[in-house]
């Protein structure tokens, strides 16, 4: 039988045990804490897209429960494919990107990327859900995407700005027929690269023929252009979607009737929009930028819609590159490792 002291020995041995590991636990699942202000560069796309309203909706809550003395500077640049670059080269600190583009830096090595961005880390998802759209004015004479690739007469195409997703978008259903720009051009076709306000512009002054446009619910210049002038979707066909799909791990899905005023259905592929950061991101701004807007969500949600589709339940489901490890830390306390 161990002696009495050897007992109180190992007795006293268990409470120290048990405290310091009560203080360690309690050390490392406190919520971190930020004390000092910070300021963010947030880059979102053009005045008068999704993305920026999301970027000012989103600054706003994060600059009025951040630190006293921060600041949040919402960025019109520069889009689904050149923000992940800026977030990578410390040009900006936390952008607004798609599940598809982030998941293409991250890897490198493709038509989009050259080189790996693996200092990308996700901070949300899926913030909305987003689709390709390709349109036409109601009354045009073309039908297809056929009439398209092969027009029967000189066409315009309006699309993004080089590093925004729309063309990089039209650029990758060109793939599936193995057709470049110049190839169109040789055909009669010109393309516009341009914001999202001149082609509405455009559109109304009968100066293009075609719109190839990232598309969301209640995207406000999808919304007014299929009032005025309006318009019509093209499907894409089966040759696009099957190849986008198997390549690119794309969504198959459908443009549902009345997304817009009086818009058709139409076959197409889906995506969805996330905000990434940098590796170097401290984890207590990752994990208080996080709580910020999931605990804003519904006032988010009133300056921008479209975020009602993001359930940080399903954070798990779209964790396409992997997450910072401050915001895993929040989602992992509040809904489950």
């Amino acid at each position: 039988m161990p002696s009495k002291k050897v007992l109180a020995i190992v007795a006293v041995a268990l409470v120290v045990v048990i405290v310091v590991g009560a203080w360690y636990w309690s050390v490392i699942s406190a919520p971190p804490v930020l004390t000092e202000p910070v300021n963010l560069k947030f880059a979102t796309n053009d005045v008068g897209t999704s993305w920026y309203l999301l970027g000012g909706a989103a600054g706003t809550l994060l600059q009025a429960n951040l630190p006293s003395g921060s600041r949040v500077d919402v960025l019109p640049y520069a889009a689904g494919v050149a923000n992940n670059i800026l977030v990578s080269n410390g040009s900006v600190d936390i952008a607004c990107s798609f599940t598809l583009t982030a998941k293409l830096a991250y890897v490198g090595n493709n038509s989009m990327y050259a080189t790996k961005l693996d200092n990308l880390r996700l901070l949300a998802a899926p913030i909305d859900q987003y689709w390709f759209g390709v349109a036409v004015p109601k009354d045009s004479d073309i039908q297809s995407f056929n009439d398209i690739i092969n027009p029967k007469r000189a066409i315009r195409i309006g699309t993004s700005t080089t590093g925004g997703l729309a063309e990089a978008e039209f650029k990758l259903m060109l793939e599936a027929y193995n057709l470049t720009y110049r190839d169109l051009q040789a055909k009669g076709v010109t393309i516009l690269y341009t914001s999202f306000p001149t082609i509405q512009n455009e559109i109304n002054a009968k100066r293009l023929d075609v719109v190839i446009w990232v598309v969301n619910p209640g995207h406000p210049t999808w919304s007014a252009m299929f009032v005025s002038p309006g318009l019509r979707w093209i499907p894409l066909p089966d040759t696009v979607v099957n190849y986008l799909v198997s390549k690119y791990g794309l969504k198959a899905d459908t443009l549902r009737a009345g997304l817009f005023s009086g818009s058709n259905a139409a076959a197409t592929v889906g995506f969805y929009t996330v905000l990434v950061v940098r590796s170097d991101m401290s984890d207590a701004l990752a994990y208080n930028i996080v709580k910020i807007l999931d605990a804003g969500k519904s006032q988010l949600v009133a300056a921008y819609p479209a975020s009602s589709y993001w359930n940080a339940t399903q954070y798990k489901d779209y964790a396409v590159i992997p997450y910072h490890p401050g915001a895993l830390k929040y989602y992992s306390e509040h809904y489950g490792g």
